[in-house]
């Protein structure tokens, strides 16, 4: 809905096409191929009960046949999986396609945007930025958002913790069409990362039987798009089992989602739900939760819930229980989670249940066990009388721990192998924390720092207990006995980054080349990718390390033996074991250029117990490494490249082994490919330029660097570019971005994501659009775009100049507190706020929006064609052809008519309060104690008084060939060029010329009419 009169009045003019195509909501039951019942009421409870959160005891009364949803989550294991995990979906976004959500409901956060539940959306039946689910086809969308989210106490959603998006695609009478669909499926994919937790997962409580359409193709290809960008996709099976039981709903039949059948509170499938051996089945029959309050009581208040059935109230269920799957993954450290991921542990730990209708078995989700298959087994004692032995030990060493369940107790007993002082510090992750149990430690303390301090006798064994508090998750605890050093990671070589481990998959070794490999000189310091690179880099001065200490090197392997073989443009060797008389890797080099060998040490292991070799075949020394775990070669793309990796003490077991192939330099030219998988790359400018790529880390001088071109080739890649103290240009062009300054040029081509801070506040940036349809936002604190391409956010920027390319491109600009000025001429528009100055061409769609406060002024002119204003104290639309602009919440608004070209018309309406409207010769002007409107020459002007308040008219010197006519609850104002009126107002005051030619048409008046001057009147 969210019309006002003017906007009723335009819309009598449109209409949806005879034959145009439908999708429906999926909730129970089915009644036709094309259309769905959305509701089902449960019986003998009302469908719905206006009622914020009750207590228990009311609430037995309200629901006198016993708390469904708990029976539900007893049955999947939820209750288990909150009260043991502390799951509940934080840190994760999901996206609801539906018909909106009533986002101001108590239980959903109670409000939209930043800072609440409903973090954002969109409208596509409306074409606006306001998904609120308030119309009479409607309800359906804010039931789902509450069984994924709901913060309620008695209808608790499964994933209270989560931020929600909602797209809408249903109309005001609850029907959808596939091209708005399709773009709410391409939104997803263009703003994954658009908030601040990532959108993870999708929900789809939508569909249609048949695919008479052939619309199946397009919507496949786009399921296929979020697939792949690691989205999990949950779409409800559908309800028309008892009339086409050999069918899915047709979403659900994708390859690409997770269809969801629905049970009933026996745990058995419920006579709706469609069936295959695929499905997930979840709770769907008689779920009481939030609804909007248009199927509500329609108090105004939106506190309102119903009990619905359908695969529609299934499929948020398993949208949301994956949510707390792939946050069960995050903790135990896997990366790249995929919806195959998690599907195989939803399918594998399953419920199997008999269907007697037909003789089949399906799989029920059991919640619990889902998350229990992905902890790791709990292999510390629960006691301290069954603490696990981690034998003797002594100098330093770590034990590596899991929380399993909110209040598990860790117990570890070792034997001091020395005597002296014992420090044991716990390293854990993000917000985890645990309790320390000294009880079994004589005289031990915490200190400030919340280490266990005490003192050790050699051959005595000691108990300590770690403790989870409240959460699960991953520990490490670090003990040092004696004298020696506090454990710390390895130290970083000069300008050289080895924490950060690369995101692809290990190699799979090989047997090694039958003849000797071709060998190239080293290099130390980076470079990159076009011809090949014949000109090896000179190293700066202070990157030249000191020789190794040769008086500790043990005896060394002088033939490789069987090296493992290794051909990846970059990967890491997981898990090796560095032996003293060497381990071997054979290299084969994808591209010409740089190639980096990286090692990454266990805990407990520094720098200056390994040594990095390149060598021939018979183990002769070419490059060293030399007291650094890296070393960089130059190589040409095919030859191979023996790499010997040595111990220079113990043996050293469980180290990484990182290669990297993907830079090359040329003179001043610096060039980066990136892998086939997903990437994420940063540059960052200054005195020296650094890059890197999935954690492995170069850097050049700025003076001998002039540009570096960056590109990405295919996966999901991310690339973060940070600009230095001088003014950049930033050009963004399709999938192309540029950062320059009089001194160096990145090149980047082919990313999805762009972050990018400049740093200085006079930067500029210039945006050329795609043929597609981009979207712009421009705040205070950064501009975002969105394309079916990419999505770019760039912080810093004082002058931006963004181009149409063609497409049905929206830019949305948000006020400043200060005083913003925004200027809306026929095919361009300029807007000033904060000292950002943005300049828009040949846009679409252009919203602005006053929210912050300050003296905001906007300026609309005319274009050379039929012009349309409608606007009111709050808001200004200007509908011209295939454009639209909006103005929403400014102070003054100026309406000017320049062209005279086409047929221009404005509609006003007054506000809540007192309004008064001025009209002489050429204009018309209508002000509040707020807001004021400003007209200018326009053909046909118009003003309603519908809001209430003590409203007057005010008109002086009219022209000499006008006519004034009173009738009714209309003025108007008239001569061969302008037609000017107002219809509802309480006063209306006429100020005639004094030469006696002023005309009044009179009939009877429902408002006070002063008539000041002389006039001559006819009745009408």
């Amino acid at each position: 809905m969210k019309k006002s009169l003017s906007q009723s009045r335009l819309n009598r003019n449109c209409r949806f096409e005879i034959m145009e195509d439908r999708i429906a909501m999926s909730a129970a039951p089915l009644t036709g191929a094309d259309t769905l019942n959305p509701y089902e009421e449960d019986t003998g409870v009302p469908s719905c009960v206006s009622e914020p959160d009750q207590s228990p005891d009311t609430y037995a009364l309200i629901n006198p046949s016993g708390n469904n949803q708990q029976k539900y989550n007893d049955m999947t294991g939820l209750e288990n999986a909150k009260d043991l995990y502390g799951l509940d979906g934080s840190g994760q976004t999901i996206v609801i396609i539906d018909s909106g959500v009533a986002y101001d409901h108590a239980a959903l956060g109670g409000g939209f945007g930043e800072g609440y539940k409903v973090v954002g959306g969109y409208d596509f039946a409306e074409n606006d930025a306001n998904p609120y689910d308030d119309s009479p086809g409607g309800g359906h969308g804010t039931h789902v958002a509450g069984i994924i989210g709901s913060e309620s106490t008695l209808y608790p959603g499964v994933a209270p913790g989560v931020d929600i998006v909602i797209l809408r695609i249903f109309d005001d009478n609850g029907n959808g069409n596939f091209e708005w669909l399709n773009q709410a499926l391409q939104w997803v994919h263009a703003n994954q990362y658009a908030f601040e937790n990532p959108i993870t997962t999708i929900n789809l409580s939508v569909g249609f039987q048949e695919d008479a359409g052939g619309y199946m193709n397009t919507l496949n290809e786009s399921l296929r798009i979020l697939h792949d960008d690691g989205i999990f996709i949950s779409v409800a099976a559908g309800n028309s089992f008892q009339t086409l039981p050999d069918q899915l709903n047709c979403l659900a039949a994708s390859e690409y989602v997770v269809a969801v059948g629905a049970c009933d509170t026996t745990g058995a499938l419920s006579y709706f739900s469609q069936r295959d051996g695929s499905i997930i089945v979840a709770p769907g029959q008689n779920i009481k939760n939030t609804v909007s309050d248009a199927k509500g009581n329609k108090n105004g208040i939106a506190d309102d819930y119903a009990t619905l059935s359908g695969t529609s109230m299934a499929s948020p269920y398993v949208a949301a229980s994956s949510v707390l799957i792939r946050q069960a993954f995050t903790l135990v450290g896997k990366t790249g989670i995929t919806q195959d991921d998690i599907y195989r542990v939803m399918f594998d730990t399953a419920d199997s249940i008999f269907d007697s209708a037909t003789g089949k078995t399906y799989k029920r989700l059991n919640l619990q066990k889902a998350i229990e298959s992905i902890l790791p087994k709990d292999t510390a004692g629960e006691t301290a009388a069954t603490a696990a032995n981690v034998s003797t030990k002594e100098n330093t060493f770590t034990v590596d721990g899991f929380f399993n369940n909110k209040t598990d107790k860790d117990y570890y007993v070792f034997t001091a192998g020395e005597s002296g002082k014992v420090t044991i510090q716990a390293e854990t992750a993000g917000t985890l924390t645990g309790k320390w149990d000294i009880s079994g430690i004589p005289g031990a303390v915490i200190d400030a720092d919340g280490n266990v301090v005490f003192t050790a006798t050699a051959g005595q064994k000691y108990t300590i207990g770690f403790n989870a508090a409240g959460s699960i998750g991953a520990y490490t605890l670090k003990v040092q006995i004696g004298d020696a050093k506090p454990v710390t990671p390895p130290a970083e070589p000069p300008l050289i980054d080895t924490d950060t481990p690369p995101v692809t998959t290990p190699a799979t070794p090989a047997v090694p080349p039958a003849t000797p490999p071709a060998v190239t000189p080293p290099i130390d310091p980076p470079v990159v990718e076009p011809p090949v690179d014949t000109n090896p880099v000179t190293p700066p001065k202070e990157d030249t390390p000191a020789p190794p200490d040769t008086s500790v090197t043990p005896p060394v392997q002088e033939s490789p033996g069987t090296p493992m073989e290794v051909k990846a443009d970059q990967t890491v060797i997981g898990h090796q074991k560095i032996a003293q008389n060497g381990t071997w890797y054979s290299l084969s080099a994808v591209h010409s250029g740089i190639m980096t060998v990286e090692v990454a040490l266990p805990n407990g292991t520094t720098l200056s117990h390994v040594v990095i070799e390149q060598v021939d075949a018979e183990g002769n020394v070419i490059a060293t490494s030399q007291n650094t775990t890296r070393i960089d070669l130059n190589v040409t793309a095919g030859s191979t490249v023996l790499i010997r990796i040595r111990s220079l003490g113990g043996e050293i077991l469980d180290a990484d082994v990182r290669v990297c192939n993907l830079v090359r330099r040329e003179g001043k030219n610096v060039f980066l490919v990136g892998t086939n998988g997903d990437d994420t790359i940063t540059f960052t400018a200054g005195s020296t330029h650094t890059v890197e790529i999935n954690g492995t880390k170069y850097i050049f001088q700025a003076n001998e660097t002039g540009r570096i071109n960056i590109d990405t080739k295919s996966g999901n890649d991310r690339v973060l570019l940070v600009g230095s103290n001088d003014s950049e240009r930033i050009d963004i062009n399709g999938t192309d971005v540029g950062m320059s300054t009089g001194t160096y040029q990145v090149h980047v081509t082919g990313a999805e994501y762009f972050s990018i801070d400049t740093r200085d506040a006079q930067d500029s940036l210039w945006f050329y659009g795609t043929s597609k349809n981009d979207n712009l936002v421009v705040r205070t604190d950064g501009i975002t775009i969105n394309s079916d391409r990419f999505f770019a956010e760039v912080k810093n920027i004082r002058n931006f100049y963004a181009y149409s390319g063609g497409g049905n491109d929206t830019v949305t600009l948000y006020d400043s507190p200060g005083n913003d000025v925004l200027t809306v001429n026929a095919s361009y528009a300029v807007f000033n706020s904060s000292g950002v100055n943005s300049q828009f061409y040949d846009f679409a769609s252009l919203i602005a929006r006053s929210t912050h406060g300050g003296y905001d002024t906007v300026t609309f002119t005319d274009t050379r064609g039929d012009d349309l204003f409608i606007g009111n104290s709050q808001n200004m639309k200007r509908f011209s052809g295939s454009q639209y602009a909006e103005a929403e919440g400014f102070t003054q608004i100026n309406l000017i008519s320049l062209f005279h070209s086409g047929r221009d018309t404005v509609q006003l309406e007054d506000s809540a309060g007192d309004d008064t409207l001025v009209i002489s010769q050429h204009d018309f002007v209508m002000s509040g104690s707020h807001y004021s409107i400003s007209v200018r020459g326009f053909d046909q002007v118009h003003a309603d008084s519908v809001f209430g308040g003590n409203d007057k008219v005010m008109i002086y010197d009219i022209l000499e060939k006008g006519r004034v006519i009173a009738k009714n609850r209309s003025i108007n104002v008239t001569d061969t060029v302008y037609e000017y009126g107002a219809d509802g107002f309480d006063e209306v005051w006429l100020f005639g010329r004094s030469n006696g030619e002023n005309r009044i048409e009179q009939g009877k008046i429902d408002y006070v009419l002063y008539a000041l001057g002389e006039w001559t009147q006819n009745d009408v």
